[in-house]
C-alpha cells in the first residue's frame, strides 16, 4: 500500500524502508512527490464581528480581499517565521481576544425584534476590500455601508426582515495604476460609497430576499475612496467576476434574472469615468462566471443549456449534453475593445451540473496558455482531448490564440485554479473524500467543509500533490489569485485552530465566544463557537519535505524513502509515538501512533472518549450535524457524540427528541402529529421529565417501583394481565386527578417511566424496560409512528403533556379550561401504543399461529381503553370489541380491519393544542389553533405487518374501500358518524396518515366538527412524500 494503500513497510529491513507493491509508472507516480506544501503565512479576521472573504486579487506588491463584514473588522496574520502581525505592529505571540483593537468599525446595531448583537446583526453591515502585504501585514480597509431603502428596520421594511446586505464578489487590480482596484458584488437596500470628493454616492435597491442589484466601481486603496461607483439596476443580478483591459478599463461578469430567466452577461466599464460603454447579454447562456483579460482580450467561463445555442455569438452552434437538456461549462475568447465585443473562437467543455445547482467553472491566463478547472459530470472530447467525467472534475489547458487543447485530464472537482506558468493549484470546498484517481482517494479532514487544495505540473498535468486544510469547524474557499511568492486563498473559517506545515494559528472568535457567561462546552457547540470569519492563506512557491521523511529520490513510493524512528506519516502528517493526527486531521484524532506496529497506519479508533462512524472521529459531547437537513449547516441541538450510549452514530441528548422529516423543511411548520418546530430548530423539541418532590408520598413511593420482566411485552403472557391494567389504569387515574398539592402529575409520570435512575435501561432506549412508555416504543416502532431515533410520537406528547400539566398547576392564577385540556392530551397521548398493540394482536389474529394467545393480548390491551374511556365509546362499537376479544374466535370475522375501524372511530377526546419548544433548548409551549387536532388516526398509524405481510408477496392486507373523501359537518350526530366513516387498512390508509388534517370521528370528532366554522375534507391524497 501508499501511505494510503499504494505502500507496505518492509519489517525486515531496520530502518523500515518503503517497498513499493505496485509497479510505478508516470501516471501511478501521481500525487507522490515528498515535498509537501507550507504556509508563507495565514490569518483570521480576529475582530468581535461576522465577516466573509468572498473575492481576492493581487496588484503591485499586495494582495486585496473582498467580502463583508458585520460588528468589528481586524485582520491578524501569523508567518512562517514566527511573527505575528496586525494593523498595529508585529509580535512573536498571539494577542488574546482582549487585546485586539479594531482596524474598522461596521457600526452594526441591534434591534429588540430580531438581532440581539451587534457583532451578529445585519443592519448596517458593510461591503469592504481589505489591503494586505504581499508579505501578510494588514494595511486598510475600504468599506461601503448598507442600510434599508426605507431606513425602516423592521420586517415592514420594503427590503423585509433581513434588512440590507452587500458583498465584494470580484475584484480586479490595473496592471500600471498601483493602488487601484476595480471592485463589483450584488446589495439589497442602500449602499453608500465614500467617494474621492469627499461626497458620497448611494446606489439603491428596494427589494427583498435575493432579489439583487449588481454594482462596479474603482477604488484607490492608498486613499480608500472610490472615484467612481454604477449599479446594474436589473432583479437578481450578480456580478461574479471582474478584470481590468490594459486601456485601464473593467470587464464585469455575471447573471442577472432581469428578464425573468437568468442570462449571463458581459459588460465593460470607462475606467475613467465608469460609463458604460458596452453590456451584452448572451442569449441561452444562464451565467458568464469568470473573466481574465490578457490585452484587450477577455478570456471567460460560463454555463448554458440547450440545443443549437449559437454561443455568445460566433457563429458555431453548441448543443449542452443529453440533447441539450444538461448544463454545460464553456470558455471562450472575446475581443473586448472599447467599439464592442467580438467572439474569438468558443470550447464547449462538457456537463458541469453536479447535482441540484450548476457548477461555476474558472480561467486563469498564464503567459500564453488558460487553466480552466471545474466540474465534470460525463464524458467529453475537447479538440483531441478526452475525459471521461469519472472523478466528477477536470483540469484543462488550452492554447490562449487559438483555444486549442494542449491537454487535459479527469481530477477532483475544483471551484478555482491558479497558476504562475510552471504549476497550476486548484482549490475545492467539500465535506467528503477527494477522489483523485481510480486508486487514489484523499479523505476529508471531518464532517464540516474544508478546504482540498492540489497541486499540478503545468507542463504535462502531472499530480504532484493534494492535501486539505481546515480544522474541527467548517472552511470555505471562495477565489485565489497568483502572487509572485504564491498561491493565495481567500474564505472563511470556524475552526478554533489551522495549521499547514509550521505554521498554526488561533481564530480568537473562538476565545471570544467561550468567554461569554454561560458558555458550557458540553452544551454549546464548541467546534463551531464564534462568528464565521475571514480567513486568507499564501501559500509558498516551494514546497518542503517533512522533517520526519528522508527522501533522497523525492518520491514517497521510492524504495529509499524511509521515516524517522518513533514517527509514523500518515495523512500527510508526521506524527509522534502516542500522538494522534489532529493538526492537519482532526477527523483522525482518535487514532494514535505506534511506531512499532506501522509507520504508515495510525492505530484505533479509541472508542471510549470518541464516536467513530462515516470515517471520521468525534469526540464525546459534539453536536450532530446533518448533511441535507441541518439548518444553515449548524451543529444539532439533540444529537450528539455519546460513547457510552452508542460508538457508531449520533444519540439523542438527553431531555430532546429529533424529527428528522421537519429538519429537512428548514421552515417553521407544523408536522402531521400536530406539534410544532421552529425553521432553525434543526427538528429538535423538548422531551421533559417530570422533576419529582423531594418529600414522596407513599403513593408515589409505590409508582416508582420499578415493574417486572415481561410487563406489557406483546406475545407473553406472563404477568402481563395483572401489571397491564393496574399501571396504565393508575397513570390515567392520577393524571385526571392531579390537583394542586397532590402531586397528580408526578405520580402519573412515575406509574408511566417508573425510576429511571434504578431501572433496567437499554442503552440507547432511554426507557424502563416494561413501562408503559417501553411499550410506547415498542408499539411505535410496529407501526411508523416514531421519531428518527425510535422514540415514539405518543411518548413525547405524554410527556410533554405531563410537564406542562405539573407547571400549569403550579402556576399562580392556572387555567381551570387549561388543566382540563392538558389532562385529555395526556391520557390520549397515554393511550395510543394501547390502541395500536390492540390492532396489532388482532391481526394476529388474523394472521398468526397462535390465534388464541394473540386474542388475550388483545383483550389486556382493549380493557386498557375500556377502563379508561370505554362509556365514551359508540354503544356498538364497544360490544363488538369486547366481543371479538373475549368470545370464542370466529374464522368469518375480520379482526384485524374491524379493530381497526372501530378504534379508530373512536379516538379519545382531546384537545386542539399545538405543543412546541420554537426556541432551540428554550421551553414547552403549547398553543390552542383550529388547524390541530392533538391526537388523530395519524398517531394511530398502519401496522407494518399489514402493509407488507409475510409469505404474502408483498400485498397489502385489504380491508373495505371508503369513500375518497369524508365531509364532516355539524348536523351529523355522533352514531351516524361513526357508521358512514371506516378507515382505510393498509395502503389507503397510509396514504391518508400524511395529512394533518385527517380528524377522528366519533361524539368529540362531532364536538370539534360543531366548533368548526368551515367544512373540513379529509384529503388522502395530500402526501407529503
Amino acid at each position: 500500500v501508499h501511505f494510503r494503500q499504494w505502500l507496505c513497510i518492509d519489517q525486515h529491513l531496520g530502518n523500515r524502508l518503503l517497498t513499493a507493491l505496485l509497479p510505478l509508472s508516470a501516471r501511478a507516480a501521481e500525487f507522490d512527490k515528498c515535498e509537501r506544501p507550507v504556509a508563507e503565512w495565514a490569518g483570521f479576521d480576529q475582530g468581535y464581528g461576522r465577516s466573509r472573504g468572498y473575492s481576492v486579487a493581487y496588484n503591485d506588491g499586495f494582495v486585496y480581499v473582498g467580502g463583508n463584514a458585520i460588528g468589528n473588522l481586524s485582520f491578524h496574520s501569523m508567518h512562517r517565521d514566527g511573527t505575528y502581525s496586525d494593523h498595529d505592529g508585529s509580535s512573536v505571540t498571539h494577542d488574546s481576544y482582549t487585546e485586539v483593537s479594531i482596524h474598522h468599525g461596521t457600526n452594526t446595531w441591534t434591534d429588540p425584534s430580531y438581532y440581539t448583537d451587534p457583532a451578529g446583526a445585519q443592519h448596517g453591515m458593510d461591503a469592504v476590500v481589505y489591503k494586505i502585504s504581499e508579505l501578510g501585514v494588514p494595511e486598510s480597509v475600504f468599506a461601503a455601508n448598507s442600510g434599508t431603502f426605507d431606513g425602516i428596520y423592521s420586517c415592514s421594511s420594503v427590503n423585509g426582515c433581513w434588512s440590507g446586505y452587500a458583498e465584494f464578489s470580484a475584484l480586479a487590480g490595473f496592471a500600471s495604476a498601483g493602488s487601484m482596484i476595480a471592485g463589483g458584488g450584488w446589495f439589497r437596500g442602500n449602499l453608500s460609497f465614500p467617494m474621492a470628493d469627499g461626497s458620497t454616492t448611494t446606489v439603491a435597491n428596494a427589494l427583498q430576499g435575493s432579489h439583487y442589484y449588481g454594482f462596479v466601481c474603482k477604488v484607490n486603496m492608498a486613499t480608500n475612496k472610490a472615484l467612481w461607483v454604477t449599479d446594474i439596476a436589473d432583479v437578481g443580478t450578480f456580478v461574479r467576476s471582474a478584470a481590468s483591459t490594459s486601456g485601464g478599463h473593467v470587464l464585469a461578469a455575471g447573471d442577472t434574472k432581469g428578464s425573468g430567466t437568468k442570462v449571463g452577461f458581459l459588460r465593460l466599464y470607462d475606467g475613467m469615468s465608469g460609463g458604460n460603454a458596452w453590456s451584452v447579454s448572451y442569449a441561452g447562456t444562464s451565467s458568464i462566471t469568470e473573466v481574465a483579460a490578457i490585452g484587450e482580450t477577455a478570456y471567460v467561463t460560463g454555463m448554458f443549456k440547450g440545443a443549437d445555442v449559437d454561443l455568445l455569438g460566433g457563429g458555431t452552434l453548441f448543443t449542452s449534453n443529453v440533447d441539450g437538456t444538461k448544463d454545460d461549462a464553456f470558455v471562450a475568447a472575446v475581443d473586448a475593445s472599447a467599439s464592442g465585443p467580438v467572439t474569438k473562437w468558443v470550447k464547449q467543455i462538457g456537463e458541469s451540473k453536479g447535482g441540484k445547482y450548476p457548477k461555476y467553472p474558472s480561467v486563469e491566463a498564464s503567459g500564453d496558455y488558460l487553466y480552466v478547472a471545474g466540474y465534470l459530470e460525463a464524458a467529453t472530447s475537447i479538440d483531441s482531448c478526452s475525459m471521461s467525467g469519472d472523478l466528477g472534475g477536470y483540469l484543462v489547458k488550452l492554447n490562449r490564440a487559438t483555444g486549442v487543447c494542449v491537454w487535459a485530464k479527469d481530477t477532483a472537482p475544483a471551484n478555482r485554479a491558479v497558476s504562475d506558468g510552471t504549476y497550476v493549484w486548484t482549490y475545492l470546498t467539500s465535506n467528503k473524500p477527494l477522489k483523485l484517481s481510480g486508486d487514489l482517494t484523499l479523505p476529508s479532514v471531518g464532517d464540516e467543509d474544508n478546504v482540498f487544495m492540489a497541486k499540478y505540473r503545468a507542463s504535462d498535468g502531472v499530480g504532484l500533490f493534494a492535501v486539505p486544510i481546515g480544522g474541527v469547524g467548517d472552511e470555505e474557499a471562495k477565489d485565489a489569485c497568483i502572487t509572485p511568492s504564491g498561491p493565495v486563498f481567500v474564505g472563511t473559517s470556524q475552526s478554533e485552530v489551522l495549521t499547514m506545515g509550521d505554521l498554526t494559528i488561533r481564530n480568537l472568535q473562538h476565545e471570544q465566544a467561550e468567554s461569554q457567561s454561560g458558555f458550557d462546552p458540553s452544551e454549546s457547540d464548541a467546534p463551531h463557537a464564534g462568528q464565521r470569519t475571514l480567513f486568507v492563506m499564501m501559500t509558498a512557491a516551494t514546497d518542503k519535505v517533512p522533517p520526519c521523511v528522508s527522501c533522497p529520490s523525492g518520491e514517497l513510493s521510492a524504495s529509499d524513502t524511509s521515516i524517522s524512528a518513533g514517527y509514523c506519516f500518515a495523512y500527510y502528517e508526521c506524527t509522534a509515538d502516542g500522538d494522534s493526527s489532529h493538526a492537519n486531521y482532526p477527523s483522525r484524532s482518535c487514532f494514535t501512533c505506534d511506531s512499532d506496529i506501522s509507520q504508515t497506519e495510525l492505530q484505533g479508533p479509541d472508542t471510549t472518549n470518541f464516536c467513530y462512524f462515516n470515517g471520521a472521529c468525534h469526540p464525546a459531547g459534539e453536536r450532530g450535524k446533518g448533511v441535507g437537513y441541518s439548518w444553515r449547516n449548524e451543529a444539532s441541538v439533540c444529537e450528539w457524540c455519546d460513547p457510552t450510549v452508542a460508538t457508531d452514530r449520533y444519540t439523542p441528548k438527553p431531555g430532546f427528541v429529533h424529527d428528522r422529516a421537519s429538519a429537512k423543511k428548514h421552515k417553521d411548520w407544523t408536522n402531521e402529529y400536530g406539534m410544532h418546530f421552529d425553521d432553525s430548530a434543526n427538528g429538535c423539541q423538548v422531551l421533559p421529565d417530570v422533576p419529582m418532590p423531594a418529600n414522596k408520598s407513599d403513593a408515589l413511593v409505590a409508582a416508582l417501583v420499578n415493574p417486572l420482566p415481561n410487563y406489557l411485552m406483546p406475545n407473553t403472557l406472563s404477568m402481563v394481565a395483572p401489571n397491564a391494567a393496574a399501571r396504565a389504569a393508575s397513570a390515567i387515574v392520577a393524571t385526571n386527578a392531579a390537583a394542586a398539592g397532590n402531586h397528580g402529575a408526578e405520580l402519573a409520570s412515575a406509574w408511566y417511566n417508573a425510576n429511571k435512575a434504578t431501572c433496567d435501561i437499554e442503552a440507547d432506549e432511554y426507557v424502563c424496560n416494561y413501562t408503559p412508555s417501553d411499550l410506547a416504543d415498542e408499539m411505535a416502532a410496529a407501526f411508523g409512528t416514531a421519531f428518527h431515533y425510535g422514540e415514539s410520537v405518543s411518548r413525547v406528547k405524554t410527556m410533554q403533556g405531563l410537564a406542562l400539566l405539573q407547571e400549569e398547576i403550579a402556576a399562580a392564577g392556572s387555567d381551570p379550561t387549561r388543566i382540563a385540556d392538558l389532562k385529555k392530551d395526556v391520557v390520549a397521548n397515554l393511550l395510543v401504543p394501547y390502541y395500536q398493540a390492540a390492532i396489532k394482536s388482532a391481526y394476529h389474529v388474523d394472521e398468526g399461529a397462535d390465534k388464541i394467545a394473540a386474542q388475550a393480548e388483545g383483550r389486556l390491551f382493549w380493557n386498557v381503553i375500556d377502563g379508561a374511556i370505554g362509556s365514551a365509546f359508540i354503544g356498538t362499537d364497544r360490544a363488538t370489541l369486547t366481543a371479538m376479544f373475549t368470545d370464542a374466535i370466529s374464522v368469518s370475522t375480520e379482526y384485524y380491519c374491524t379493530a381497526s375501524t372501530l378504534l379508530l372511530r373512536n379516538l379519545p377526546e382531546v384537545s386542539n393544542l399545538r405543543y412546541s419548544s420554537a426556541l432551540i433548548g428554550g421551553d414547552i409551549t403549547a398553543t390552542p389553533t383550529d388547524a390541530v387536532v392533538h391526537v388523530t388516526a395519524t398517531d394511530i398509524g398502519v401496522l407494518i405487518e399489514a402493509r407488507n405481510p409475510p409469505g404474502k408477496d408483498g400485498i397489502a392486507k385489504e380491508c373495505p374501500d371508503i369513500p375518497a373523501e369524508v365531509v364532516l359537518t355539524p348536523a351529523w350526530e355522533a352514531k351516524a358518524m361513526g357508521e358512514q366513516w371506516r378507515p382505510p387498512c393498509a395502503s389507503q390508509l397510509i396514504k391518508a396518515r400524511a395529512s394533518r388534517r385527517l380528524m377522528q370521528i366519533g361524539p368529540y370528532g362531532r364536538q370539534r366538527a360543531e366548533a368548526a366554522s368551515k367544512r373540513v375534507v379529509i384529503d388522502q391524497d395530500d402526501d407529503e412524500d
